[in-house]
């Protein structure tokens, strides 16, 4: 008798094990946690807090330029799966007027079109090298010329210096260069393509405007542009001068706008149904024939 109540308890002690071990594995499996010993490739899931999917998946650096003296705060990503032997697209983000500082944060945080690649589904089906800049106070998305520049260095040339830097580093696909930005970022896109035209597939500027005067050379770049009809910011007005500025110079450009939307309209425009698979199918390639 005292033989078979062991053997019950011994029974009851296994049940236990196993319930606990199902039940641990059962965690595992809804977390996303590979157990030790899993197949390599396996795929971690991670979860970040909203809005700070890119920060949290980026390397805070700065870049010290060697022409101006400057040294710039800026935020790189690199896809997960980097491999050496592939080529990747680079984006340039070029943030707003509110975003000034060293702090190397405010430029990466909450910004539709860097949350939307580093996130599922674009993640996984559009990797690509991100670079975002943060001008310093008293800088501007210009050249030296500029009045709104108080550095009296010409920016410009910065951030193509640092463009420089990153194809030097990682295995870039030079005829995948896209640069975007909102407000003063859209400025400065409209600047980047005006002082360097040939270094870019794609151009989204949002919020932005320019040059009118300067769209001679802006004839080989597909942009899209993006405005909000309402804003009291930067009027649309300035971007639709810009637009027919670009087509009277033979250039390709499509404009966007929508009605009621204030001066921050990147939420809209970055979640275009057709946006993110037109800008990474555009190339030099492509652009020229």
């Amino acid at each position: 008798m005292k033989n078979i109540r062991w053997l019950l308890l011994l029974l009851l002690i296994l049940c236990l094990l196993v319930s606990c071990n199902t039940n641990r594995n059962e965690t595992l499996r809804q977390e996303g946690v590979s157990e030790p010993g899993a197949q390599s490739g396996s795929v971690v899931s991670s979860s970040y807090p909203q809005n700070e999917a890119f920060l949290h998946q980026s390397q805070a650096l700065v870049f010290s330029d060697t022409t101006s003296g400057m040294k710039m705060p800026y935020r790189i990503y690199v896809p997960p799966r980097y491999d050496a032997e592939k080529s990747y697209p680079l984006l340039l983000w070029l943030h707003g007027a509110g975003d000034f500082g060293t702090d190397n944060e405010k430029q990466a945080l909450g910004k539709p079109i860097l949350e939307s690649l580093t996130t599922s589904p674009y993640k996984e089906q559009y990797p690509c090298i991100i670079i975002a800049p943060q001008c310093p106070v008293g800088g501007y998305w210009s050249d030296d010329k500029s009045w709104r520049n108080e550095s009296n260095i010409n920016i410009l040339n910065v951030l193509y210096n640092l463009i420089g830097k990153v194809e030097d580093e990682y295995s870039v696909d030079a005829n995948r260069l896209y640069i975007t930005g909102f407000s003063m970022g859209g400025f400065g896109t409209y600047n980047m393509l005006q002082r360097y035209p040939e270094r870019f597939a794609a151009a989204v500027p949002v919020a932005g405007w320019g040059d009118e005067s300067q769209c001679a050379g802006m004839t080989h770049t597909p942009i899209w542009a993006f405005h909000g009809a309402a804003d009291q910011n930067i009027p649309a007005q300035l971007d639709k001068n810009m637009v027919y500025a670009i087509r009277q110079a033979g250039g390709k450009i499509r404009y966007t706008e929508y009605p009621g939307e204030g001066h921050d309209c990147t939420s809209k425009a970055y979640a275009e149904q057709e946006f993110i698979p037109w800008l990474f199918s555009e190339d030099h390639i492509t652009a020229e024939s």
